[in-house]
């Protein structure tokens, strides 16, 4: 399987140790012999000796396709990665013992092979180098090449693997162009962590902002619900003038209340009931209509779980016209 960001090709160089005294041919066809082995036959692309490069030393591109079965990796949903201590020294925002989260607040899980219906892991076939040659490969390397061409050429020492003591050891792992690749590398992935770091403060904003905006949906809503189920609570009683009243001053702090207690002035005859409960009727649907503008408001959010419960109250409201009288009401 080949992914847009799968280098399906990769690259060996073998230089030639300056002071190896053996032939140039003979270097070059042990060295093959031992990189065939590591790689296998199948994988091989080329293999090419450099001799004319002006200032460089005799060195072969063994270039092969780096073809490994592996495993199809996926998230553990039931082991959630979480922070550690030494994550909280190096960021105070990792709280030990808290859930990872990436840069977009996506969960990481622990990461473990796919199986299949038939229980076994799920494989593919890929071309990964990392996976052909692990860290361990890389690093058993040098140490085996060097044997194996001292019993291919019949030699004591070859000079592939440097010395303990030779000042060059600890910089033969990189060229000069590798060292430009990987500094190059490491500016880039800087400047990504600091626009990350930016990216990130924005979103903290947004966050904020949000919060609040929600925190103000929620009162808003939860006025208008109280408001419409004390509305509701007075009409019940609309026909016995003396609980009416009652309702209406147990309800004054609710403004339609409290307009409908001063419309129906002293409660002592039926048009006096029949003023406050017009007051009340007005009111509640002024009210339905704020609670539709709310829920188009938080509709146009999509942020509040309590956004449906409103819809589902708005339908509610919208088909409940003025209670009914009943037929022994007086006009």
């Amino acid at each position: 399987e080949i992914g847009a960001k799968t280098k399906p090709l990769a690259d060996l160089v073998v230089t030639m140790p300056k002071g190896f005294e053996g032939g140039v041919g003979e270097f070059f066809r042990a060295a093959y012999g031992f990189l065939r082995d590591r790689v296998g036959d199948g994988r091989i692309v080329s293999a090419y000796v450099h001799l004319d490069e002006p200032g460089a030393q005799p060195h072969m591109h063994f270039a092969f396709v780096p073809i490994v079965e592996s495993a199809v990796m996926t998230n553990d949903k039931a082991h959630p990665l979480r922070w550690t201590a030494r994550d909280e020294e190096k960021n105070p925002d990792h709280r030990a013992g808290t859930v990872k989260r990436d840069s977009k607040g996506t969960v990481r899980y622990r990461r473990v092979p796919l199986v299949g219906d038939d229980g076994k892991p799920v494989m593919r076939r890929t071309a990964t180098a990392s996976k052909l040659f692990t860290k361990a490969d890389m690093a058993a390397l040098h140490p085996e090449m060097e044997k194996h061409l001292c019993a291919a050429l019949g030699v004591e020492r070859v000079g592939v693997l440097l010395d303990e003591d030779d000042k060059n050891r600890k910089w033969s792992s990189l060229d000069h162009d590798d060292y430009e690749l990987v500094t190059a590398q490491r500016d880039k992935a800087l400047a990504e962590v600091e626009k990350a770091d930016r990216e990130l403060s924005r979103v903290r904003a947004q966050v904020t902002e949000c919060k609040a905006k929600i925190d103000g949906f929620a009162a808003r809503f939860e006025k208008l619900k109280t408001e419409l189920a004390q509305i509701a609570e007075a009409l019940s009683v609309r026909g016995f003038l003396g609980s009416f009243k009652a309702k209406l001053i147990e309800f004054a702090a609710n403004p339609i209340c409290k307009a409908a207690l001063a419309a129906g002035r002293d409660f002592m005859t039926a048009r006096d009931g029949r003023r406050a409960e017009k007051v009340l009727v007005d009111g509640a649907r002024e009210k339905v209509g704020e609670m539709g503008e709310l829920s188009r408001e938080m509709d146009e959010w999509s942020l509040l779980d309590e956004a449906g419960d409103m819809r589902g109250a708005r339908r509610e409201l919208d088909g409940h016209e003025a209670p009914a009288r009943s037929r022994g009401q007086a006009r």
